[in-house]
């Protein structure tokens, strides 16, 4: 595959992956982690190891309660070799205020979705 096809396909993954994080309905975020997520995929960060897409369903519900009207924006390009993917990450309020920022390491698989994360 071309780099440049490369990229863009891993960044589209990215976003999705994102979008999930901020999505409100748990129907909706369900759908759109199953579109980039493995059914037995692994998150794992300071406050949370879940395996499988509905507890982390629950879990990312539990995260936007605790922070009401923020979202997840990408803060870096994403960065991979072989399946391995390396994107920042910052969660912010409607004012643009940073609660937290970070850098996730994620594992993709053959079938092209993500098998594990790191926060």
């Amino acid at each position: 595959m071309e780099h440049a096809a490369r990229d863009a396909e891993l960044h589209e993954l990215v976003s999705r992956y994102c979008a999930a994080w901020n999505e409100r309905d748990a129907t909706r975020r369900h759908v759109l982690l199953r579109e980039v997520l493995s059914s037995d995929s692994v998150y794992v960060d300071p406050s949370a190891h879940v395996v499988g897409l509905i507890p982390l369903v629950v879990h990312i519900g539990m995260v936007a309660a605790r922070n009401p009207g923020s979202r997840i924006v990408m803060t870096s390009a994403v960065d991979a070799h072989h399946d391995e993917i390396r994107f920042g990450w910052a969660r912010v309020r409607e004012d643009g205020s940073v609660i937290a920022s970070g850098i996730d390491f994620a594992q993709r698989s053959d079938a092209g979705v993500l098998v594990r994360v790191v926060g």
